[in-house]
């Protein structure tokens, strides 16, 4: 009788420490489960964090910036492959090459995004080219963007890499020796001049 009791007893006990282990391994696994889950979320988390500074650090770069580089007054331009030099002349809005040569020009607020300048020239017929610009120790760097270039340039800032660079050299304007002057005040002196050749060509002889 007794020896049966303490079956039952010993029985009773192992069922106890069964359901104890099975309750200690379900907590356990439930805390592992839980560790997981906030790993899980602290790594979504610093992943966010990065896309969001990636977002972010786009944004500020793609603010545009505002150009600074003045190209008014007179330039003596040379292009850097073929030593071909002419002379530029920015005022007002009026530019003038070679003393003959007038476009209409506007520079444009912010530089684009290669950090050009970029200045859009008017022809007399309405046509739009761009000239870029950027500023070198000796004054500017420049290329000239036309025709198919010019409308490609629009749509993706892209340069055309085999145009020539043209250097610009701040210089002094070229003076007009009939500049304030009238129309008569110019034809008198000319008629002088020519009186004056004439007489030293043609000499009058006194008799």
């Amino acid at each position: 009788m007794i020896r049966k009791n303490i079956g039952k007893i010993t029985l009773i006990i192992g069922i106890i420490l069964m359901l104890t282990s099975c309750k200690a391994n379900s907590e356990s696994m439930k805390e592992i489960h839980n560790a997981d889950k906030l790993t899980s979320a602290s790594s979504s988390l610093a992943k966010e964090d990065i896309q969001s500074s990636s977002v972010a650090s786009s944004s500020i770069s793609a603010e545009p910036i505002q150009n600074d580089l003045t190209i008014e007054g007179f330039w003596q331009a040379t292009g850097k492959e073929d030593g071909v030099g002419s002379t530029w002349n920015f005022d007002n809005n009026l530019l003038t090459v070679n003393d003959q040569y007038s476009f209409q020009y506007r520079v444009v607020i912010n530089v684009d995004k290669n950090e050009y300048t970029v200045v859009t020239i008017t022809n007399s017929k309405g046509t739009n080219h761009a000239l870029l610009l950027k500023r070198a120790n000796y004054g500017m760097d420049g290329v000239t963007v036309e025709g198919q270039a010019y409308q490609e340039y629009l749509v993706s800032e892209t340069v055309p890499a085999q145009n020539q660079v043209i250097k610009f050299v701040q210089a002094k304007p070229s003076i007009n020796k009939w500049s304030g002057m009238d129309e008569y005040d110019v034809l008198l002196v000319k008629t002088k001049t020519f009186s004056f050749l004439v007489n030293q060509i043609f000499p009058i002889r006194m008799y």
